[in-house]
C-alpha cells in the first residue's frame, strides 16, 4: 500500500514509487496502459489514495465496462426504511 504521509505531502518515497509502478504494470496488463494511467489519475484526483491499488482497480474496471462518466444505476427505494429510522436532520436516501 502506498505510504499515506508521502501521498499527502506530494512526495513519494522510493517504496511508494515502486508500488505505483507495479500497480500501473498490473493494471496495464489487464486493461491497457491508457486505462491504467486514467484510473491512477482518477483515484489520486478524487483523494482515494488510501488503498490506492484497490481504488485504481475499481476505477479501471468501471472505465472498461461502463465508462468513467456513466451515471450509476438507481438503487432500491429505501423510503420505507427511512420511515422506520428516527429523524436526525439528515437526508432521506430513498425519497424522491
Amino acid at each position: 500500500m502506498l505510504d499515506r504521509a508521502c501521498m499527502e505531502e506530494d512526495e513519494w518515497g522510493k517504496n511508494s514509487l515502486k508500488q505505483a509502478l507495479k500497480l500501473i504494470k498490473d493494471l496495464s496488463n489487464q486493461y491497457g496502459l491508457d486505462v491504467a494511467m486514467t484510473s491512477m489519475q482518477e483515484a489520486i484526483v478524487r483523494k482515494r489514495t488510501e488503498g490506492l491499488p484497490e481504488n485504481a482497480a475499481v476505477v479501471a474496471a468501471r472505465i472498461v465496462h461502463y465508462g468513467l462518466h456513466t451515471p450509476g444505476e438507481p438503487g432500491s427505494d429505501m423510503s420505507r426504511y427511512d420511515e422506520l429510522l428516527p429523524a436526525t436532520g439528515g437526508a432521506s436516501y430513498g425519497s424522491k
